[in-house]
């Protein structure tokens, strides 16, 4: 990471689908909603499968997370 960057990982020992949720956390948590803080969010597709509808509650609250969704089968 750089000066200033923050990494958060549950190296694999948390529930599928938890890094979306988390993500979530970490940018309301932020408390900077113009920006300043870019919160990426690295997912499974069997996760991404579990959360879909989380999609529609990141737009209601304006939630400004950049996922990356990975084909792992």
């Amino acid at each position: 990471t750089k000066l200033g960057q923050r990494f958060f990982s549950s190296n694999g020992n948390s529930p599928m689908g938890f890094s979306m949720c988390g993500a979530m956390g970490a940018w309301l948590a932020s408390n900077n909603k113009v920006g300043k803080y870019r919160v990426i969010c690295v997912i499974g597709d069997g996760g991404m499968n579990m959360n879909i509808q989380e999609l529609q509650t990141m737009k209601n609250y304006g939630i400004g997370v950049k996922e990356f969704i990975l084909n792992n089968y």
